[in-house]
């Protein structure tokens, strides 16, 4: 609000003709002045009415957008939960880069019928989504690891039938990958420590409150899949599929699918993901 002073100098003079004029003056400057105040006085009235007007009008939006956001979410939630019950079902995680309300759409469907629709996800536009998850893995990995990636990534624009080539090399990131992402910087023995296991039934005991939970229980169920114990004794054209027989040699690499190779990359975006 402008700020308007007003001075009035008053003496003990009486009133006399040869001073009226001047006292007159005096009285005019102030009603002068009181009619500025008045009219500064309702500008600043109006002033905090528009604001107070207009501050209810964002309120009223900001509250009928709570309201929305809530109900939207109360009816999402369950139905994502009912996606991700049948999609646990698969070996499938949930990459950095997936759009996560394509997850809804897989309620009630069998793990094949799962399996279809993300083979085509990523197979889609020449691999394009496939591709972005390894950028997201690319921007995620310190040098030296994340030069490894590049490699591969040239490797498989080149010739993306060559993942085979690649994929015991994904394990090693994705070895790494964990136990950075989780602090775990030890040497892991994972089929002998169970870390994986300790790590996934703390979890689980944890309030499941949002999407971050829903898909990390999820990627700890591929995880322990992956790196738990696995024999060997069926030779290489029955062991199974398992960071254990690839990086060892001992699961034969004609028997390699491209669906286990994008499962791989998938599950590292994921770790990446839920380790920042």
């Amino acid at each position: 609000m402008k700020k308007i002073n007003i001075n009035v100098k008053a003496d003990n003079r009486e009133i006399t003709p040869d001073n009226y004029k001047e006292i007159q003056k005096a009285f005019e400057n102030i009603n002068i002045d009181m009619e500025k105040l008045a009219k500064a006085a309702l500008l600043a009235i109006s002033s905090a009415i528009d604001e107070i007007n207009n501050s209810n009008i964002v309120i009223d939006k900001l509250y009928s957008k709570i309201a929305t956001f809530s109900k939207a979410a109360k009816e999402y939630y369950p139905l994502l939960q009912a996606g991700m019950d049948s999609f646990s079902e698969t070996e499938w995680t949930v990459g950095s880069e997936f759009d996560y309300d394509q997850i809804v759409d897989f309620a009630g469907m069998s793990p094949e019928e799962i399996d279809e629709k993300m083979m085509a996800y990523y197979s889609c536009n020449n691999y394009e989504e496939l591709f972005s998850e390894i950028d997201s893995i690319i921007e995620q990995l310190p040098d030296g690891y994340s030069d490894q990636m590049k490699t591969i990534k040239d490797i498989l624009k080149h010739n993306i039938n060559s993942y085979s080539a690649v994929l015991p090399t994904l394990y090693a990131l994705l070895d790494y990958s964990y136990t950075t992402a989780f602090g775990r910087e030890e040497t892991p023995q994972y089929a002998k420590g169970n870390i994986i296991q300790k790590d996934f039934e703390k979890f689980k005991q944890d309030e499941i409150i949002g999407i971050y939970q829903i898909i990390m229980l999820q990627t700890y169920k591929v995880l322990l899949d992956y790196f738990g114990y696995h024999t060997f004794n069926d030779g290489v054209d029955k062991t199974d599929f398992s960071r254990s027989s690839v990086v060892h040699g001992r699961y034969n690499p004609n028997r390699m699918t491209m669906k286990q190779f994008m499962q791989t990359v998938v599950i590292l975006s994921s770790v990446q993901a839920i380790g920042e």
